[in-house]
């Protein structure tokens, strides 16, 4: 019998590639090598899997995806995909990366604080914490982003902070000419939000073309007074 290779061989082959080809931010490599290993161990969900119980996984995780290259959209397309509230309060990713042209940020005022995440991750503390949220991931497509993470936003909002529109995060992937080449991207954002701030959010996707996966985290890290 001829002998089949797991779904996680071509992650793993994924992640070498990307590592090797030095896509990879120098300063969140860390945090990519915990992101694999933490897959490694993981592995792709079964059937019974209680995270996945009535979400099927099967052929998302037998497709072997390359990670999206860097490609144009439209901005009236992008402009179509903004909410009414949300016109002035709308943070646009693009295959994964932040794109400040296509955002508009102007209806947020002073206390939304945003910086690019390799630039965060400088700071003891926050690579620390992504460091321990990678190494003790219990979600597998989580543990993926981790391993590929290279762009990504941390977002600091003050205590008491209140904002009168909700925040729009649009995530936009230009797909794959090809449907036997799909592709992938793994945005991350990371906001932080002090004692009694309030923060509304709205996560929307939307792709040029077909064949993509976006596998994007976001995390709430609620910071409190000590």
């Amino acid at each position: 019998m001829e002998k089949t290779e797991s779904p996680e061989t071509a992650v793993l082959a994924l992640h070498e590639k990307f590592m090797g080809a030095d896509q990879a931010r120098a300063s969140l490599r860390p945090v990519n090598q915990a992101g694999i290993d933490r897959f490694a161990v993981l592995k792709f969900p079964h059937k019974k899997h209680e995270m996945y119980t009535f979400v099927n996984t099967h052929e998302l995780a037998h497709t072997s995806f390359e990670l999206v290259a860097d490609s144009p959209v439209d901005t009236a397309w992008v402009q179509n995909k903004i909410y009414p509230a949300c016109k002035n309060s709308v943070m646009v990713f693009v295959n994964g990366a932040y794109q400040e042209n296509l955002s508009d940020l102007s209806g947020l005022g002073d206390s939304f604080k945003i910086q690019c995440l390799s630039e965060a991750v400088t700071d003891d503390e926050i690579k620390q914490a992504l460091l321990d949220c990678a190494e003790n991931e219990n979600d597998v497509f989580a543990a993926i982003n981790s391993a590929f993470v290279h762009h990504g936003v941390w977002i600091d909002i003050p205590a008491k902070a209140t904002f009168a529109s909700p925040v729009q995060f649009l995530y936009i992937s230009t797909g794959s000419a090809s449907a036997s080449a799909p592709v992938t991207s793994h945005p991350r954002l990371i906001v932080r939000l002090g004692e009694t701030a309030e923060l509304k959010a709205v996560v929307t996707y939307a792709g040029t073309r077909e064949n993509y996966f976006v596998n994007a985290v976001n995390d709430l890290d609620r910071k409190s007074v000590v």
